[in-house]
């Protein structure tokens, strides 16, 4: 047996205030958990050599070793998301790639696309990178040459910056 409640006056009112309410937060949260997904890259098909991996971070992709993964940055000054040798640990001079979206706090050493050797004797990295719309994708490794190719792989579809 089903028992039908009947709302009426202010109550029917209270009731649809507190729906309208619950569809807007589930509303807002279903927007906000979506939106989230853009901020990480992930691995995505696409023309990658073999050994390497394709990854997306919204529109922009990038080609990168095959043995890089997501690296933690939770603990650093800086949380751009970056993917690196599984020997990477802690912050600092990390190598591998990162997605920079906070172009206030970029400042690069060199002009886009140029590979330099590291600054100092703590940083004996090659490193580069390219800007396509709102995001820097900044690499660094020991290896000259796979900062080149990684480089040389950054593309938003029909558009290569080098």
């Amino acid at each position: 047996m089903v028992m039908v409640m009947r709302v009426r006056g202010r109550g029917r009112s209270a009731v649809v205030g507190v729906v309208a309410i619950a569809v807007a937060v589930a509303v807002v949260a279903a927007i906000w958990v979506s939106g989230r997904d853009e901020d990480r890259a992930r691995v995505v098909d696409g023309p990658a050599p073999p050994g390497w991996l394709r990854l997306a971070y919204g529109d922009v992709q990038v080609s990168v070793p095959d043995d890089w993964d997501r690296r933690s940055t939770g603990d650093c000054v800086s949380e751009a998301e970056h993917w690196g040798p599984p020997t990477q640990a802690g912050c600092g001079h990390r190598r591998g790639v990162h997605f920079v979206v906070d172009l206030d706090t970029f400042d690069p050493a060199s002009e886009p696309g140029v590979v330099t050797r590291g600054l100092d004797a703590e940083d004996p990295s090659w490193h580069g990178y390219v800007r396509l719309g709102d995001v820097v994708v900044s690499v660094s490794d020991a290896d000259r040459a796979v900062v080149r190719r990684v480089l040389r792989s950054v593309s938003i579809e029909g558009f290569q910056p080098i």
